[in-house]
């Protein structure tokens, strides 16, 4: 009888070893699954849901002569003091049109990190704090920046008009107005730059000076034309949406670990991303205090609330007479919020997440190297000074859920 029960507690002992151990295999290979609403939630992060790109401000984003214009432009070195510096210089095309460094060096070294270009044509507001609001303004500033190209707008247009090659694309795309009238113009004048050249430029007449800037802003809408063209690299990520739009969850094309990092991506409890980084840019495109501003000292950079006030004055913005738009096509600038304070002190743009991990250093100033190192900063925000506040709420994640985050970060 006692040999009998040892049996049956042998075979049940067995029975429940050999049930355990087929139950947690299954359990490891458990599918990471989605419902409709988060699948709903994945496919407005496509970029095939991406808009035309279409700046009112710019008639001639589309114009092939503006675009070859803007391309050799892009590229020239001869546009700057040393004959060394051109756009190209800080935006690499083998570095997803960034440098690689934690801030820009032209001609000397900037107090902002490099952003990429890729699909740069889809934002609204440009420079980390938002100081233009069209992408042909922008290219405008690096000319006269001191540490930049250090040059000046008399002296750019006067060497496009003066290059055959230009000459002839420049013609293509905004015809002859203007064109021979640059031989009387002096060879450096700016409203920047030194004191020699601000005086030529006071010494122009209103009618000259509107002449250069027309000219000038054409540059700019030439070189915005030819950024128009640099899209966004497909990633794993892509394709995984398209298996989506296709009906079904392909799990062929991310691994276990990426899939669970998605799934907390877009868990608006655990992480909130999707509060900034959102929409088929992964970017709100908008401005958010995330506690990096510098509020004293050398380094001192507020941010929004003073590129807020610059777009404001701005004579090459939406609503100057530069600008091909309509007063009513100005969304940006008629609706914005004037205020410089609030949360816009400290406040940055948000930067696209597509092709993160060829992008970095991070943040504004270039201050973190690695994606570990920005996931350790949003799980211990810093605590600011007195009277200075930010958004952020630390994360809790453990560290196996922040290493899945980081590796579906690197499939995009």
């Amino acid at each position: 009888m006692i040999l009998c029960c040892r049996v049956l507690i042998v075979i049940a002992l067995a029975v429940a070893v050999s049930l355990a151990m087929p139950l947690g295999k299954h359990a490891a290979a458990e599918p990471v699954v989605f419902d409709q609403y988060q699948i709903s939630i994945l496919r407005s992060l496509s970029s095939e849901v991406l808009a035309e790109i279409d700046d009112p401000s710019n008639k001639y984003m589309t114009d092939p002569s503006a675009i070859e214009l803007g391309k050799h432009i892009f590229r020239d070195t001869s546009l700057s003091k040393n004959g060394k510096v051109s756009c190209a210089k800080c935006h690499q095309e083998r570095r997803a049109f960034t440098d690689g460094l934690p801030k820009a060096f032209g001609l000397g070294l900037t107090g902002r990190n490099t952003p990429s270009l890729n699909g740069v044509a889809y934002q609204d507001w440009f420079y980390w704090d938002g100081r233009r609001d069209s992408l042909w303004s922008q290219a405008l500033v690096p000319f006269e920046a001191d540490i930049e190209m250090g040059v000046d707008r008399t002296f750019v247009v006067r060497k496009v008009l003066h290059n055959s090659t230009y000459l002839g694309l420049y013609k293509q795309a905004f015809g002859d107005d203007f064109i021979g009238k640059g031989d009387f113009w002096p060879a450096n004048a700016s409203p920047f730059g030194s004191d020699l050249t601000k005086a030529s430029w006071n010494g122009l007449s209103e009618q000259q000076r509107q002449n250069i800037n027309h000219v000038f802003s054409n540059v700019g809408k030439s070189i915005a034309a030819y950024e128009g063209t640099i899209g966004f690299v497909p990633s794993r990520f892509d394709t995984f949406i398209s298996s989506l739009e296709q009906g079904q969850i392909n799990t062929s094309i991310l691994s276990k670990k990426e899939l669970k990092g998605l799934k907390l991506y877009i868990d608006d409890k655990r992480t909130a991303c999707l509060r900034c980084h959102n929409g088929p840019r992964l970017s709100n495109g908008g401005f958010h205090n995330i506690g990096t501003g510098t509020f004293a000292g050398p380094g001192i950079d507020l941010g929004r609330s003073l590129g807020l006030q610059a777009v404001l004055v701005d004579e090459f913005n939406c609503l100057g007479r530069y600008s091909d738009a309509a007063p009513d096509d100005c969304d940006e600038l008629n609706y914005l919020q004037k205020d410089p304070h609030n949360m816009n002190y400290g406040a940055y743009k948000v930067p696209s997440l597509r092709n993160v991990v060829n992008t970095g250093p991070y943040y504004h100033d270039g201050r973190f190297a690695t994606l570990d190192e920005v996931i350790e900063y949003y799980l211990n925000p810093p605590q600011l000074p007195y009277g200075k506040t930010h958004e952020l709420t630390p994360l809790s994640l453990s560290k196996d859920e922040v290493g899945q985050l980081l590796a579906f970060l690197r499939t995009l």
